[in-house]
Formats: structure tokens, sequence, C-alpha cells
């Protein structure tokens, strides 16, 4: 029988071969060249940004994997698990496969600028911390995307065109959701059930030198919506099943 991680490779497999992963792809790394290629740079900030485009990246490469033409597939490769819930997770296990890769790229680059430039290239040192709280930043939040792409996918909206509009919305008020607080106040009430992604990229980027302390509790708020979110897809998916 197949486990999580054989539908995990099978997804990946997918994935790959539609190559719609590659436009993300190739504008996320247009970003990271164009983000990094003057300095100082203030390393907080930059991070809390890329956070954001890390967030839109992998949410637009797991949302185009979920409008891949493979149902007929899927269902017989359903029929031959034991344990159904290890369909849906080996799509968990995915997101973080991808969002791995998006958090490794993402820190790489400012880490080998800071090599060949020294370190003058940031205001401040880029300490060891720095680097790990980083990539811990890159990879909650790529997979926060990840997850709600597969929480907007045609199974849970049925029509396309409403999938794309609500992912689109479900972006925009993510990443304006301070601003939207200041504005309107009582937006508060309703927000909290939105990606906690403004909340730790702002805290992040006013950070200091002890980032886990500054930090910590949204690092936490992210991790657990997280698992809110997996818990309630494949809760939901394992009902729905392919109906």
């Amino acid at each position: 029988m197949l486990s999580a991680h054989a539908i995990c490779k099978y997804e990946t497999e997918k994935l790959l071969k539609s190559r719609k992963w590659m436009v993300p792809a190739i504008l996320f790394i247009m970003y990271l060249g164009m983000s990094y290629s003057l300095g100082p740079l203030d390393i907080l900030s930059c991070f809390g940004i890329c956070s954001l485009v890390v967030f839109i990246g992998i949410l637009a490469v797991l949302f185009m994997c979920n409008d891949l033409p493979y149902q007929a597939m899927d269902q017989t490769v359903f029929i031959r698990i034991s344990s159904k819930k290890s369909f849906y997770m080996g799509k968990v296990l995915l997101v973080g496969k991808v969002s791995m890769i998006g958090a490794v790229i993402s820190i790489l680059v400012p880490i080998i600028q800071y090599v060949v430039n020294g370190k003058d290239f940031f205001t401040t040192p880029f300490t060891v911390g720095k680097g790990i709280s980083g990539f811990i930043l890159f990879f909650l939040s790529g997979f926060c995307g990840g997850m709600t792409a597969l929480l907007l996918n045609d199974r849970f909206v049925p029509k396309k065109e409403a999938s794309i509009a609500l992912c689109i919305f479900a972006v925009l008020l993510t990443i304006i959701k301070g601003g939207l607080h200041e504005k309107f106040p009582v937006t508060k009430l309703v927000s909290w059930v939105l990606p906690p992604l403004y909340d730790l990229s702002y805290a992040y980027s006013h950070g200091n030198d002890n980032l886990f302390r500054d930090t910590g509790i949204y690092f936490l708020w992210m991790f657990f919506y997280l698992i809110i979110q997996i818990f309630i897809y494949v809760w939901i998916m394992d009902k729905k099943r392919f109906e």
C-alpha cells in the first residue's frame, strides 16, 4: 500500500512535469536578485518583506498544481491506499517540500551576498541567529501560503473563477491586514481567520538582535495556525474524497 511519502513523490512528479512552477520560480529569483543587488540593507526588513513574497510565490505554485488534470489517475492511486488520510497528508508533505526549497533559496541569496560583499552589505551583522530565524520565517510563510492554496482549491470552491478570486482576495487581505486594522478597527473581529503573516513579518522587521524573544509569540502563532490549516484540510478532504 502507498504511504504519505509515496503520495508526496507522486505529487512532486506531477508538479515537475506540468512546468507550471517555472513562472513563479523565475519571478521569485528575479525579485531576490533585485532586492539584494545594492547595499547597505536592513537585513530584518529585507527578510520581513521577502516572507510576504515567499507566501505569494508558494501559494501560486500550489494553487496551479491543484488545477492539474489528473483526477482519474488520482482516483486510481487513492484506491491503493489503506489509510485514506495518507493521500491528503502526501499533498501536505508536498507543500512542506516546496516551502523548504523556497526557504533555502531565500536564505542562501543574502548569505552569498554577505560573503561576497563583506559585512558592510547589511547595516547590522549577519549572525547565525538571524540566519536560522530567517530560514524558519521563510519556511513557515511558504507553508502557510501552500496550505492556503490547498484550502482554496476546486474541491472547496467548485467554480474556478470564484476560487481564483478568493485566492487573490485572501492574499490582499493577508498582506494589508495591518492597514485595515488602522483604518477600520472593526475588522479585527474577523481578521483573526486570516494567516498571521502580516503580524509575524511586521514584528520580525522591527525586531532587534534577540529575535526569538521579540517575535517568538508570532512564530508560535503561525505554527499553530498551520496545524489548524492542516487539520481542517485533511479532515474535510477525507469527508469529501472524490465527491
